[in-house]
C-alpha cells in the first residue's frame, strides 16, 4: 500500500498514478480497511464519477472494517450528492459511526443532522448533548454553534444558518 502511495505522490520516484494503481492490484491478502479506503481514494483521483459504484463499494468495505476516515468520507460524500447520489439516512448513518469512535468533527457533523433532522428525526435535546460533547473536547464548531444557539434562544435563526445541516437554531 505504501509503494502505490509513493507513486501515487511521487515521493523519491516519478509520479505515476498508473504503477499506483498497479502496485495496489498487486496485493495479495487486501483485508485491510486502509487498502480499501487507499483504492476508492485512488479510483477518485484517477476516474471519479466515472467510477463511482466501485468508489462507494471500496469505501463502504473501508468503513465496514472500522476505519474512522472512510466513515466521515461516505457520510461527506453522501451528504453532498457530487461523487454519490444523496442519501440523507446513510450519511448519518456513516457519520454516527465515525463520531462513535471518538471523531470529533463527526460528532458535531451528527449534531448538525438532528438540529436540521437531515436523514434522522429533529432533536435539538440530541444535538445540544452532542454539541457539548465536541465543545468539552475543543471543537470550535461546536464552541461557536452553542453560543449561538444561546444567542437565538427566542429570536430566528439568521438565514445563513438555515442550510441543509443547521436547520433553524432556536432555542429548547
Amino acid at each position: 500500500i505504501r509503494l502505490s502511495q509513493l507513486y501515487y505522490l511521487g515521493y523519491g520516484v516519478e509520479k505515476n498514478l498508473d504503477t499506483a494503481r498497479k502496485v495496489l492490484e498487486s496485493v495479495d491478502y487486501p483485508q485491510h480497511p486502509y487498502y480499501y479506503y487507499w483504492a476508492a481514494k485512488l479510483l477518485i483521483t484517477m476516474f471519479g464519477n466515472q467510477q463511482a459504484k466501485s468508489i462507494e463499494y471500496h469505501l463502504q468495505k473501508s468503513a465496514d472494517m472500522g476505519y474512522v476516515v472512510a466513515q466521515s468520507t461516505l457520510s461527506s460524500l453522501y451528504s453532498s450528492g457530487t461523487l454519490l447520489q444523496e442519501n440523507p439516512k446513510l450519511s448519518f448513518e456513516y457519520a454516527k459511526r465515525a463520531a462513535s469512535q471518538g471523531s470529533v468533527d463527526d460528532i458535531v457533523k451528527v449534531a448538525c443532522f438532528y438540529l436540521k433532522g437531515y436523514g434522522i428525526a429533529r432533536s435539538r435535546s440530541n444535538a445540544k448533548y452532542l454539541l457539548e460533547i465536541a465543545a468539552k473536547e475543543g471543537n470550535t464548531k461546536a464552541k461557536n454553534l452553542l453560543m449561538l444557539k444561546n444567542l437565538l434562544r427566542n429570536t430566528q435563526s439568521p438565514p445563513f444558518l438555515q442550510s441543509k445541516f443547521f436547520g433553524e437554531v432556536q432555542g429548547p
